[in-house]
């Protein structure tokens, strides 16, 4: 794709040319000021949320130079992930934690975050809501990971996850579902053939499986994951389970869902000799 040239001169080029006017500083005894640069992504399967009644808890894997982050969560609908970040005053509201009323479409910024992980309370059980979460420090806000959706609701007894939800992405799958009481983990079964809703069938359709284990000693089980390393242009079939940390074995399935991951459409603009991928 197409890049102007002058794209190519960076803050750290601009500082070695100053600095080498000036002797760089060692004539004088004084040491350059050290070079601040774009905060690291946030690892892309890092990004964990649990859903509870009425909050939704995130957890993620620090990013280098990261000195806070900054959490966005839109009500009810998916980002549009071409044309984010949106700018500051198309925010609706920044949340401070509790109970505000905003309404479907609505994007709401949660700011300097210094942990890796935080609660968002106030929520509207039965609501979905997508999450983003990106890195900041002084040189500005760096890439924010991709986005996770999950839907608030008081637990139910243990049995079968509810509510499952798949989402396709590029070579990758986001999959969510409400929490279970009593659980000490849940099981993702997915294969390219349908289980026909038992996850007895894994082995006869090449279905594959991952165990979603709490973050921590003593904290509950995410409700969410995403799952890479997939082919785009095939169908994928997804059932969740929970396992009982009262001894009793594995629930019931969730209702299968499946979902087909492909390349995002290119929304770019031809330049001169330079076309779209």
């Amino acid at each position: 794709m197409f890049k102007p040239a002058f794209k190519a001169i960076s803050l750290s080029t601009i500082l070695l040319v100053t600095a080498c006017g000036s002797d760089g500083g060692g004539s004088n005894g004084v040491a350059p000021e050290p070079t601040i640069t774009e905060p690291g992504p946030i690892a892309d399967n890092s990004l964990t949320a649990t859903s509870g009644d009425s909050r939704i808890t995130v957890q993620w894997q620090a990013g280098s130079q990261a000195e806070s982050y900054t959490i966005y969560y839109k009500v009810g609908q998916a980002f549009d992930e071409k044309n984010f970040p949106h700018p500051k005053d198309e925010f609706n509201a920044i949340n401070s934690g509790g109970n505000q009323a905003f309404s479907m479409g609505d994007i709401i910024r949660i700011s300097n975050i210094t942990e890796t992980h935080h609660v968002i309370e106030g929520l509207t059980n039965g609501i979905t809501y997508y999450i983003k979460v990106a890195p900041v420090n002084a040189f500005g806000e760096g890439k924010a990971i991709q986005s996770q959706s999950l839907t608030p609701a008081a637990p139910v007894v243990f049995g079968a996850p509810q509510s499952l939800v798949v989402e396709a992405q590029n070579r990758s799958m986001n999959v969510s579902w409400n929490p279970v009481l009593d659980t000490a983990s849940y099981t993702v079964y997915y294969a390219s053939q349908s289980f026909a809703g038992n996850p007895a069938n894994s082995a006869a359709v090449g279905g594959k499986t991952v165990e979603v284990l709490p973050a921590a000693s003593g904290s509950l089980p995410p409700t969410s994951i995403s799952i890479f390393g997939l082919n785009n242009d095939t169908q994928y079939f997804v059932l969740v389970t929970a396992n009982s940390n009262q001894g009793n074995g594995e629930s019931p399935p969730s209702i299968e869902q499946s979902v087909m991951p492909s390349v995002p459409s290119c929304n770019c603009v031809s330049i001169g000799n330079a076309t779209c991928p």
